[in-house]
């Protein structure tokens, strides 16, 4: 049986706004390329706004994962 206490990653950003946006693991992976740790960090900087400064994957930020147009296709449909 799966052991449900553990705590698991989720990821919290602050938007330009100051809103707060919440991720689980899995839709980050669908955006960034993301390399972790044994503890399951990330060893780069994971910048939201990477892909509108074109700063992703530069400088140590977590660069884009080839399904990055497809989140976005998704998301701009998803919440319309």
């Amino acid at each position: 049986m799966p052991d449900h206490t553990k705590s698991h990653w989720q990821w919290e950003a602050e938007m330009p706004d100051g809103t707060m946006s919440m991720m689980f693991n899995t839709d980050f992976e669908i955006f960034f390329d993301l390399d972790l740790d044994e503890e399951g960090k990330t060893k780069c900087i994971l910048d939201p706004q990477c892909y509108s400064q074109d700063t992703c994957g530069k400088d140590n930020i977590c660069g884009m994962a080839e399904t990055y147009g497809q989140g976005l296709k998704y998301i701009s449909v998803s919440f319309i």
